[in-house]
């Protein structure tokens, strides 16, 4: 059986690794060039970090580098999760080493709204040091994190994108197409069903097509 085109949790956590350490470079760098750098005996208080004889942070009478400082952050972190997909068709810096897209169920680029709310609800994916979305990415039928269903995108390798994103059943789970169900047995009518992903619930047949409601 193919595999599944959204089956890429190893790419995605490379692609997740590879963007992190760029938008953690980012923000280290404007700290260093922002930050100010005093003698240890001038600072009053625990702020900051010693290097040597020296202090390095902001104070209150320069906080407008600290503000400064935090927008470049924010900055990064927007443009390479939000503005990089949406101009990139779906990709990153991460995402094309690890070679994989961001695409909606038509595998279509994901545009800045999709990638708007998939970056936010990384706030809810990154709980318990993001254990949230990384289990519902291998636990899923079609493996998105919360980021994704809100969204409704999905990962896929970059050479299924451009095609709309099709999910099988999985090995020895019954599969239902649009006109039989089996070697020419018509498909049942609508109403409840194995779930053809092959979990542990009924997924509702509309008569010629899957649905997203299911009994858990």
């Amino acid at each position: 059986m193919t595999q599944k085109p959204t089956a890429v949790a190893g790419r995605r956590f490379l692609a997740f690794v590879v963007d992190t350490l760029i938008i953690c470079a980012i923000i280290v760098v404007a700290w260093l060039l922002l930050v100010d750098k005093l003698p240890k005996d001038q600072v009053v208080g625990d702020a900051g970090f010693d290097v040597g004889d020296k202090r390095y942070a902001f104070t209150e009478e320069n906080s407008g580098k600290q503000t400064a400082w935090i927008l470049i952050s924010l900055a990064a972190a927007f443009a390479i999760s939000v503005v990089l997909p949406t101009v990139t068709r779906g990709s990153s810096p991460g995402r094309a080493v690890a070679g994989i897209r961001v695409v909606d169920d038509q595998g279509r680029p994901p545009g800045f709204g999709k990638s708007l709310v998939r970056w936010l609800l990384w706030i809810v994916d990154s709980f318990f040091f993001w254990l949230v979305g990384g289990v519902l990415v291998l636990a899923t039928g079609k493996n998105q994190r919360l980021g994704d269903m809100a969204s409704k995108t999905f990962t896929v390798k970059k050479e299924h994108a451009g095609r709309p994103v099709e999910i099988g059943p999985s090995p020895g789970a019954v599969a239902y197409g649009a006109a039989t169900y089996g070697p020419g047995i018509p498909a049942p009518g609508a109403g409840w069903h194995p779930d053809p992903h092959g979990q542990a619930r009924l997924r509702w047949w509309d008569g010629s097509h899957w649905t997203e409601h299911t009994s858990a």
